[in-house]
């Protein structure tokens, strides 16, 4: 989206391309070290159902499968690789280009705890959220409702989920004991937050630009 822009600091549009790459991979692997723990607390107490158990493993292994799949595009391998090529033309070049570079790994786990920090705020979000209606939970509920969060935004073709989130977010939280009224306030107020006020100030850096 913001590669033109990229272009008069001396980034080249593949290399903004690359970057989002390592941005995704680096995102996904952040949420799976939430979500992993998460799914094993559920199953220790038997929160799951055999139909959950199985659509979180089910979840857990593409999500393994997409991240590996953009590891091997790197060596010009996978199933993606010539999808991607399709769209991106200039990638083998550029792969090329990159053969004797490495990528800093300090700055990747850099990254890394970045994007975990980010997925720890937003638990920090839902839960205070819930604190401010008068609804006392424990903050493991609130990091379960954030990896259901995550998980429908991340699936969702509808822009950041909206209907489909508050929807599933409600009803995972009247799992953990919450009224329906509850819920849905909790989940409007965090969504508020998480996603309308950013996005408010968003559009008027960018209309003002």
């Amino acid at each position: 989206t913001f590669s033109k822009e990229l272009e008069q600091y001396n980034i080249s549009p593949m290399e903004s391309h690359f970057a989002s790459i390592l941005y995704l991979l680096v995102n996904g692997v952040a949420y799976i070290c939430l979500l992993l723990p998460v799914l094993l607390v559920l199953m220790l107490t038997g929160k799951l159902t055999q139909a959950e158990l199985v659509g979180s493993g089910l979840l857990v292994g593409v999500t393994l499968v997409l991240i590996g799949q953009l590891a091997l595009m790197f060596r010009r391998q996978g199933i993606i690789y010539p999808i991607v090529i399709r769209f991106l033309p200039d990638l083998p070049d550029f792969l090329a280009s990159w053969k004797n570079k490495t990528i800093r790994q300090r700055s990747l786990f850099l990254a890394f705890v970045g994007a975990l920090c980010v997925d720890v705020c937003g638990v920090f979000l839902l839960w205070i959220s819930l604190q401010g209606l008068h609804i006392d939970v424990s903050p493991f509920v609130a990091l379960v409702g954030y990896v259901i969060t995550i998980l429908v935004l991340t699936f969702s073709p509808l822009f950041q989920g909206v209907g489909l989130v508050e929807l599933s977010l409600a009803f995972g939280l009247t799992q953990f004991g919450l009224s329906n009224s509850q819920a849905v306030a909790g989940t409007l107020l965090f969504r508020v937050f998480q996603l309308w006020v950013p996005f408010g100030l968003g559009l008027i850096v960018y209309l003002g630009r």
